[in-house]
């Protein structure tokens, strides 16, 4: 059963047998285009400081192994995890990390665009096309981090929300791309495919996507 909290600061709930597991104040790891920026602007409604507006992170797309040790273990954490492809695509689609005019370019221009950022990945810039797991795993991490699936984010934000007594935050969509788009994950080349299982083998196997095969 969980408590009734009024705030988000460090509480408990109660688990099976009596014990109870202890709960600190509850904190945002950004990867890019996974619903990141409608999770920041459902927080900050209600004067919740994530991502963006976590200032105490930094730069809020740095991948979580690579800032300080206390400021991970000082909180709970949650992350949200794409399929590859869909994360991909979108990064395309994106304003900072893709091209804003799609309409006008072909599908051969999308392939060799995509490729060329994925061979060229910056981890020291906007982090965009970083690999997932390095947000999550490393050698250091010892905190606690409730992971997500942007496939069934609603149902699991909700949960996550409801066991740290924020049943109040609700998501919103922002910053999402177009209805119609002109190439979805069917236009990917074979090369593009063949890139993406390799780059990112480790999202695919920690997180249980499946690859596809040509």
């Amino acid at each position: 059963m969980i408590n009734n909290y009024t705030n988000n600061k460090r509480n408990y709930i109660e688990l099976k047998g009596g014990e109870k597991e202890e709960l600190k104040e509850l904190k945002f790891i950004h990867i890019t285009k996974n619903a990141g920026t409608s999770i920041e602007e459902a927080g900050i409604k209600h004067k919740i400081e994530w991502g963006k507006f976590h200032k105490e992170y930094g730069w809020y797309h740095k991948p979580f192994s690579k800032i300080d040790k206390k400021l991970q273990d000082k909180y709970d954490w949650f992350v949200v995890v794409r399929n590859p492809y869909a994360r991909m695509l979108s990064e395309f689609y994106c304003m900072w990390g893709g091209v804003h005019n799609y309409y006008t370019i072909t599908k051969d221009y999308m392939n060799t665009y995509l490729i060329y950022k994925i061979k060229n990945i910056d981890e020291t810039d906007k982090c965009h096309y970083v690999e997932q797991y390095k947000y999550i795993y490393g050698d250091n991490i010892t905190c606690k981090i409730h992971i997500l699936y942007f496939e069934k984010l609603e149902e699991h934000f909700n949960n996550l929300m409801k066991k740290y007594g924020l049943e109040h935050i609700k998501l919103e969509k922002t910053n999402t791309k177009p209805i119609a788009t002109p190439f979805t994950i069917n236009d990917f080349s074979d090369e593009l495919i063949e890139l993406i299982n390799n780059v990112y083998d480790n999202d695919f196997k920690l997180f249980g996507y499946e690859k596809i095969k040509r």
